[in-house]
């Protein structure tokens, strides 16, 4: 589940909306998702724990417009209803910082990025030997 400005989307990483990324940006969805991932661990490997150094080295992965197609594409084979340009309003909304209110429905994109990244790769990973299965027809 996305939870962005005070919305939750559901989502899945599927070939269309891979082509959808890539026709958009020219980037690879898998690795730029997995750019999440290595840049937590990188920051958080260096000793700089702040949360501000946290959301400055996840908000200079990419722009807020590859987010705005990179969320938007796992979120449209869900929902078609849902505009491009509601994702877009989101993610400004939301912005790159984080906020005193105490819920997790107001994170900034830099860290919905990062929990769509981590939901995949949990996902992948939990998922591997069936595909491995599928594949090699076990």
């Amino acid at each position: 589940m996305i939870k962005l400005c005070y919305k939750k989307y559901e989502w899945e990483l599927t070939n269309s909306s891979s082509k959808y990324f890539f026709d958009k940006t020219g980037l690879n969805l898998h690795v730029v998702l997995a750019e999440y991932i290595t840049t937590n661990i990188k920051d958080a490997s260096s000793g700089e724990q702040s949360l501000l150094s946290k959301l400055v080295a996840l908000g200079s992965i990419y722009s807020i417009d590859v987010v705005n197609h990179a969320l938007y594409s796992v979120i449209k084979d869900c929902n078609d209803s849902i505009p491009f340009e509601e994702i877009v309003d989101a993610t400004h909304r939301v912005s790159w910082q984080q906020s005193d209110r105490d819920d997790d429905m107001s994170e900034p994109y830099t860290t919905v990025m990062l929990d769509l990244a981590l939901d995949y790769n949990e996902y992948f990973n939990k998922n591997l030997p069936d595909i491995k299965k599928k594949v090699m027809g076990i």
